[in-house]
Formats: C-alpha cells, structure tokens, sequence
C-alpha cells in the first residue's frame, strides 16, 4: 500500500523533502511508519511534548493512536510542536 507522508518545520531538513510517498505492507500500523522513517532518515519523533502526528487530518489520538493501522492512500502529517503562528 502507499502512504503519503508530509513533514514541516524542522522535519524537513532531517527527511530533504517535504512530501514523500511510502510503499508499506498491508497491516502497517503508525508505530511501524515511526519506526521505519527512525531507520531511514533518522528521525526521532518525541509525541505529545515535541511533536503531533494527524492521519487524515484526524489526530492519531482519535485514530487509535500509535496502534492505529494505515490503510492505502492514506496521508500522514507530522509536525513539530512548536511549529506554527
């Protein structure tokens, strides 16, 4: 399955790239993207004090949290806490 993953904020320049697509294996939860973009771009997600993640555009706490499962075509937004006006 292909999930499009979108990063601001500092997030950019650890990843290069604001919007990237993921191919994933059916079952993938957000635990496991988490894990996979640490072992890819070495991104180290602090959530809840330092970081917010939105599936969707639904926060994943509404989702299932980091047990939430990805389903194809999904959008994964990761922003930085401090980010934003």
């Amino acid at each position: 399955m292909k999930v499009t993953i979108e990063v601001v904020g500092r997030y950019i320049a650890i990843i290069g790239k604001k919007v990237f697509t993921m191919e994933l294996s059916d079952g993938t939860t957000l635990r496991d993207l988490i894990r996979e973009l640490e072992k890819r771009y070495g991104l180290k997600l602090e959530l809840g004090t330092e970081s917010a993640i939105f599936i969707n555009g639904i926060p994943m706490e509404f989702k299932g949290g980091l047990n939430a499962k990805l389903n194809d075509l999904d959008r994964v937004l990761i922003v930085p806490a401090a980010f934003g006006g």
